[in-house]
């Protein structure tokens, strides 16, 4: 199965970024429907490996955190993004339990810093995100998040977009 590890965000989150995103020219730029804050992109995986990283993720032992949602910019590749503010230690020490469980069950460990973050839209170009991003405004605030859970989420490809489809569901707690 192609599969993610991410963290839900709160609907009144969602309602907020939905509402940005239609004030702003869909031109060129494809909107992502399901938002989420991504721990770890796992790719193909098998069940084999998937019922390890379940193991594993679920004798992770972390504190809830709250973050925020702040801020949109874009990344060189065409990726439009809203940012994740408040306890970002916190979030990249769950990112990186994420990667470490998944690297024990044979899936390639991320080669760049964690930087976390919700995709919101890409570019047809980089310097259509670029434009797109100079009309946003840069420290808009979306809500915040009481962060409890983490979800491993099948992703299938579909013609119009992914269909995600949560498998399990990985409660945060000391």
């Amino acid at each position: 199965m192609r599969a993610f590890v991410a963290i839900d965000i709160d609907e009144p989150i969602r309602d907020a970024l939905v509402r940005t995103t239609g004030r702003l020219p869909a031109a060129g730029v494809r909107w992502v429907r399901d938002h989420h804050v991504t721990l770890k992109f796992l790719g193909e995986v098998s069940d084999e490996q998937a019922s390890r990283l379940r193991d594993l993720l679920r004798a992770h032992r972390q504190a809830p955190m709250e973050i925020e949602i702040r801020g949109l910019g874009h990344f060189d590749r065409r990726v439009i993004w809203a940012g994740c503010r408040g306890d970002l230690a916190a979030l990249s020490r769950l990112a990186g339990a994420v990667d470490k469980a998944a690297a024990a069950v044979q899936v390639e460990p991320e080669r760049f810093p964690y930087s976390p973050h919700i995709t919101i839209g890409r570019a047809k170009s980089p310097k259509g995100a670029r434009e797109l991003c100079a009309r946003l405004p840069p420290d808009e605030p979306f809500g915040s998040l009481s962060v409890r859970s983490f979800v491993l989420y099948k992703s299938t490809l579909t013609p119009k977009g992914p269909i995600y489809e949560g498998v399990e569901r990985f409660a945060l707690h000391s």
